[in-house]
């Protein structure tokens, strides 16, 4: 299955940090219910490439099993 990359895209915002840009992805109130968590990443490349791999491995930061970013990114 592919990632949604154009749903993903639609979620992120920027803001200026000095000199620095800062991306985050803002989950919907739905995500945020399903435990989906929002990140941050000063690149835009850097913050989908954190989303693909949640979305991909269906992992937390500790390596437990979790299915929340595949139910709402894949295809």
């Amino acid at each position: 299955m592919a990632i949604n990359y154009r749903k993903i895209k639609s979620q992120i915002r920027c803001e200026k940090h000095g000199k620095r840009t800062k991306f985050f992805f803002d989950p919907t109130p739905v995500q945020r219910f399903d435990d989906v968590i929002p990140i941050a990443a000063w690149s835009k490349k850097q913050l989908l490439d954190v989303i693909a791999f949640f979305t991909n491995n269906d992992v937390d930061w500790k390596g437990n099993k979790i299915e929340t970013f595949s139910k709402h990114f894949k295809l």
